[in-house]
């Protein structure tokens, strides 16, 4: 594994290829085919053991390194950790220092159900309406 691919791009690539990791964080073929999937970063959250490493294994890796980073952009350590339920109460919701974490948790990581009651149609209305961030804003 090295990581001369990724030191080699842009920051404009570089952000392309976050970016592309964050929008497929649940599909492990598209995370294995990722520039991440080879890097040092993404070796050190491979454990392995006797057998060998399968691709699966390092799509696995990326999906935990995009939790590490989210965790490290949120402004301090978060209540409700990812695959915990969040109650409407966390006050993390609605403060605008959160609402990057919470965009890159509920869009990307741990998407929301949209309420069907409340005339949501799609998970970015449940996420826009639970932090209450007016879908004209620009974040």
């Amino acid at each position: 594994m090295t990581d001369e691919p990724l030191l080699n791009m842009t920051s404009s690539e570089l952000f392309g290829v976050v970016k592309d990791a964050f929008r497929h964080a649940h599909d492990l073929l598209v995370l294995i085919a990722s520039p991440l999937a080879d890097c040092s970063l993404t070796a050190a959250a491979v454990v392995p053991d006797d057998a060998p490493l399968e691709p699966a294994d390092r799509g696995r890796a990326v999906q935990h390194v995009l939790r590490w980073t989210l965790n490290r952009l949120a402004p301090s350590p978060p209540a409700y950790s990812v695959g915990a339920c969040r109650p409407l109460s966390d006050p993390t919701w609605t403060q605008p220092v959160w609402w990057r974490y919470n965009i890159l948790r509920h869009r990307y990581i741990e998407p929301l159900t949209p309420d069907k009651d409340a005339g949501e149609d799609l998970p970015l209305y449940a996420l826009l309406r639970r932090t209450g961030i007016s879908n004209r804003q620009r974040y």
